[in-house]
């Protein structure tokens, strides 16, 4: 089994939920699922934020395979920036090139963008889920995988409610 988070997804998604993810409690559920389990993260960093640097360390430290991109700060113009780490290529490409080292994939995210991958893992014969909370997983998604609401996982996942 392999997991693979994007994690700026899964961030906004928290937002609306009001609680985060305990990723050190995330990987212990995980492989006491499946002890063999491999999880990787997909996460922006800002270099001027210092513990940008630290939550990757801590998520290295409890398990997870972290792959960074620093974060572009675009302007948008009226004094507002938007933040971006384009990750999505990296998770997508990594979901169907290590199918051969799983048979079950589960994605953290509701995107749509990762429709392709999933078809493709799925059509190389593996299982595939889809974490997410309602009215942030796509349709593509849906229709793609089996759906498992984020919201289930909360009594085994979760910090304290924001």
């Amino acid at each position: 089994m392999a997991v693979f988070i994007d994690a700026e997804n899964i961030y906004f998604t928290e937002r609306s939920l009001k609680w985060r993810i305990s990723y050190s409690r995330l990987i212990k559920y995980l492989k006491k699922e499946c002890p063999d389990v491999k999880c990787y993260v997909y996460k922006g960093i800002d270099k001027d934020i210092r513990g940008s640097r630290n939550i990757v360390r801590i998520m290295e430290n409890c398990g997870y395979y972290v792959k960074t991109k620093p974060i572009k700060k675009i302007d948008i113009g009226e004094g507002r920036v938007k933040w971006k780490s384009n990750l999505d290529m990296a998770l997508g490409f990594d979901l169907v090139e290590l199918a051969d080292s799983y048979d079950t994939a589960i994605l953290f995210s509701g995107d749509s963008d990762f429709a392709l991958p999933l078809s493709k893992a799925k059509a190389l014969g593996k299982r595939v889920l889809v974490v997410s909370a309602k009215g942030h997983a796509s349709k593509e998604l849906l229709d793609l995988a089996k759906y498992v609401r984020l919201n289930k996982l909360k009594d085994d996942i979760s910090q304290n409610a924001i």
